[in-house]
């Protein structure tokens, strides 16, 4: 979880947390790496090694961050496999007129 505890996005992992374990019959770990936007905990799991036993829980900040960031420690494409949806929130961008 590359965000803090408590926030939007580790409540929803933690929704899922159960039935997830159930699913898979296996332990599941939540470790929240919060920092610089969600890419702090993302380079963890860039870094890990791809045997299916980290997974990055997300949200928009993953598309993001390349546009915003202009040094990343990786790459929101080619190091990421897409596993599934688990929740879609409308987003607004609102000014003054």
């Amino acid at each position: 979880m590359p965000y803090p505890p408590g926030g939007g996005t580790d409540v929803i992992a933690r929704i899922v947390h159960g039935r997830l374990q159930a699913v898979l019959g296996q332990t599941i770990n939540i470790d929240n790496r919060g920092g610089a936007g969600g890419s702090l905990g993302t380079d963890v799991v860039a870094k890990a090694p791809p045997d299916g036993y980290t997974v990055l829980f997300t949200l928009n900040s993953h598309t993001v961050n390349p546009a915003i960031y202009s040094k990343l420690p990786f790459d929101s494409q080619k190091d990421f496999e897409p596993v599934g949806r688990v929740a879609s929130l409308p987003q607004l961008l609102a000014a003054h007129p």
